[in-house]
């Protein structure tokens, strides 16, 4: 097997710091439930990836509120942080569409090693939060996200260039069009939000 500088240390998949450079951005993406790791997550942090079983009432927009701050005392921008959340399948579509609406969650993953359940999430759940997200945005004239701003790809309706200017910090959209450009100037992939890579 070949030694790519990984070693097992006590059950921990250990990576040191390597002198070649790496390929791509790794992004970070923390599930910090406590204010201090929050702010470490809105000064430094790619995404906030909490467990939903595991909040107490009102923690995502605590969380949100927290992370924003430090975000813009970072001079960064608060959207350019996805918000994520693990989920269970017992989960309402009901629940997770309003936690989509009122707290920016972008993307649910399922706490499931179950194919049936991932399945039924999939068929069932996913298309229910969509619709009910899109129908909250209708109500609010479409323009209704989250306090710390931005737009929600994994539920929008439009996919049109200009969601993607309200979704994407103006260089993260830049970045996604060179990757665009580099592994897909095809456009094989462009279900959901295509990303047109000679855009600017």
């Amino acid at each position: 097997m070949p030694d790519y500088g990984h070693e097992l240390r006590s059950g921990s998949f250990v990576t040191p710091i390597a002198d070649r450079p790496q390929a791509h951005d790794i992004p970070i993406w923390l599930g910090a439930f406590k204010p201090r790791l929050q702010r470490v997550v809105g000064r430094k942090g790619d995404g906030w990836l909490p467990s939903l079983p595991r909040l107490e009432p009102g923690g995502l927009a605590r969380g949100n509120r927290v992370i924003g701050e430090a975000a813009t005392r970072a001079g960064r921008d608060p959207r350019a942080i996805t918000r994520l959340l693990n989920v269970t399948p017992a989960d309402k579509a009901e629940d997770l569409a309003r936690l989509a609406v009122e707290d920016g969650v972008r993307v649910f993953i399922v706490a499931s090693d179950d194919p049936d359940e991932l399945r039924r999430f999939a068929r069932e759940i996913a298309p229910e939060i969509r619709e009910r997200v899109a129908e909250a945005r209708a109500e609010d004239g479409g323009g209704r996200a989250a306090t710390f701003g931005g737009a929600y790809l994994s539920f929008e309706t439009d996919t049109g260039p200009q969601a993607l200017a309200r979704a994407f910090p103006p260089g993260h959209l830049r970045r996604l069009r060179e990757l665009k450009r580099r592994w897909d100037p095809t456009g094989l992939f462009r279900d959901n939000f295509p990303i047109d890579p000679a855009g600017s």
